[in-house]
């Protein structure tokens, strides 16, 4: 029998499957015949396997769909109205939570664009929480921002800012920076007997701004305030054992701590106090003979001293 090509197929709703025989003799071919009977066989469980996972996913599919829509919005759960104080950074998303109904977080955004936390008042913050949906909702709370203390940093340092813009260079050292603001001050305030009836230091270095003049803590207040928004480590000293109070500055440009006194010292007993060690105070103190206790400290309680002399003569009254 001549040469023929032979197909068979096999259909299901989705799936066919077409299978070519070739053989000089069919009739005379048991294995020809064999293998026909095998992949038919072979087609029809394979076709229908396939037609009864499609099935099977449809049905899943079609369970999919059913699943209802989330249309529930994210709740607020806590909200507060607070308050900060003018210049204060604000944490907004510390005063509000909210959950969601899905277990997820929701995403909680923050409108502030009316708010000034440099200027007191009462402002609105919205919050809008938002989850995976696109479902959201909102709270509004008042911030109110509250003036500063007229005697704070806020206020007082900007106006110390314009003095250390004035004195110094970017190019500066601390070293180099300090004795600016030392001479500064020196030049710019006159000493008054009257007694400071403050501590704090931003309230001193107003006084001495305003009124150009003051004790000796004022002197110590305005040096102490212009170091630190300069940048430079500082820290007072107090006397002990004399016949009054007196104030100085402790300070490290970098390398050790030094005193300075800002002040006028004692009266008939001029020095220049910028970055003095312990040695050379107590050399002034025995050359002072109106006040042996002019620079007496306590040293326990202050970071040890540099004494490496850097600034002035090695002794007082020579």
């Amino acid at each position: 029998m001549s040469d023929f090509l032979s197909f068979v197929r096999f259909t299901n709703p989705r799936f066919w499957c077409k299978i070519v025989l070739m053989n000089t003799n069919i009739k005379k071919s048991a294995l020809g015949l064999a293998t026909l009977l095998l992949f038919g066989a072979v087609g029809q469980v394979g076709c229908g396997a396939t037609a009864e996972n499609a099935a099977n996913t449809q049905t899943t599919q079609s369970q999919a769909k059913e699943l209802p829509a989330d249309t529930t919005a994210p709740e607020f759960t806590f909200s507060e109205d607070f308050e900060i104080e003018e210049g204060d950074s604000v944490a907004y998303k510390s005063h509000v939570q909210a959950t969601d109904d899905s277990g997820e977080e929701p995403e909680i955004t923050v409108d502030n664009s009316n708010v000034d936390p440099e200027t007191p008042g009462t402002y609105q913050v919205t919050y809008t929480a938002t989850d995976a949906a696109g479902n959201s909702s909102t709270v509004t709370v008042t911030m109110t921002v509250t003036e500063a203390a007229p005697y704070s940093e806020k206020k007082v340092g900007p106006m110390v800012d314009e003095i250390i813009a004035s004195v110094t260079t970017e190019d500066m050292s601390e070293f180099e920076i300090a004795e600016a603001l030392y001479w500064w001050v020196k030049d710019n305030i006159s000493y008054s007997a009257v007694d400071s009836e403050t501590e704090n230091i931003w309230e001193g270095a107003y006084q001495a701004l305003n009124d150009r003049k003051g004790d000796c803590f004022t002197y110590y207040a305005i040096y102490a305030a212009l170091l630190t928004r300069a940048g430079i480590e500082n820290m007072c000293v107090t006397r002990v054992n004399g016949p009054s109070d007196h104030y100085w500055n402790l300070v490290n440009f970098g390398e050790g701590w030094y005193h300075c006194d800002t002040g006028p010292g004692s009266s008939n007993y001029r020095i220049t106090c910028f970055m003095q060690t312990d040695a050379q105070l107590e050399s002034y103190d025995a050359w002072d003979e109106e006040c042996h206790e002019f620079y007496q400290f306590d040293g326990s309680i202050l970071p040890e001293r540099a004494t490496k002399i850097i600034y002035g003569p090695e002794t007082y009254g020579d």
